[in-house]
């Protein structure tokens, strides 16, 4: 029987994973492709690609309404609880990149780090879907041209994911929450929403943590 509980506590064997996603926010629209892998122990590691662009971000405090952002992004999920409602802790960290097109400040480009803690709950709703709740916090940092906080985010985080066949998830996120970075000079907020699609190739229980 095809169970989400079966599945969410099934950790046999390690299995391999490929994501696409595409988020939408004011500030800057973007995609990401990723790759994960669960281990025996049900830790997940992963990597992640992100190409956007730079609609409303900020370099060294001066806005940037036009431009092209990367983000190469190294992840770590640490399950908490693995029984009836799972709790997941995941961090995501790596270096960005701004190449600005259109800003009113002196600079065209920029390389910073970014970390991201992101605490989550999976609730099962039946056999094939899974409401996800949580939140993250996000600090980043300029380092080049100047150094610099370039955001500290308190994110609430929403969404559901719904298994699609054996293989194939598909998962829905909402994301609100203040934001505080270049001593006020920075984004004030991010409303965010994204799909995105897993594959996890040759499994016979599929896994919900998008």
């Amino acid at each position: 029987m095809w169970m989400l509980l079966l599945a969410l506590n099934s950790a046999d064997a390690a299995e391999q994973a490929v994501t696409l996603s595409g988020a939408w926010s004011g500030a800057e629209p973007r995609v990401e492709l990723g790759t994960f892998r669960r281990l025996d122990s049900g830790v997940q590691l992963g990597a992640m690609v992100q190409v956007g662009q730079a609609r409303g971000v900020y370099l060294d405090g001066w806005p940037v309404t036009g431009g092209r952002t990367r983000a190469v992004l190294g992840s770590v999920t640490v399950p908490l609880i693995q029984r009836g409602v799972q709790m997941d802790l995941r961090l995501d960290l790596g270096p960005q990149f701004l190449a600005a097109t259109e800003t009113t400040g002196p600079h065209s480009s920029a390389f910073g780090v970014r970390g991201v803690l992101s605490p989550m709950a999976t609730v099962p709703l039946g056999e094939r879907a899974a409401l996800r709740l949580g939140w993250s916090f996000k600090y980043a940092m300029e380092l080049d041209p100047v150094r610099d906080t370039e955001a500290q985010a308190f994110i609430i985080r929403g969404g559901v994911n719904l298994a699609l066949s054996q293989s194939v998830q598909l998962a829905a996120l909402v994301e609100s929450g203040s934001v505080f970075g270049f001593d006020g000079d920075g984004a004030k907020y991010l409303n965010r929403g994204t799909l995105g699609v897993r594959w996890t190739p040759a499994s016979a229980t599929p896994w919900f943590n998008l």
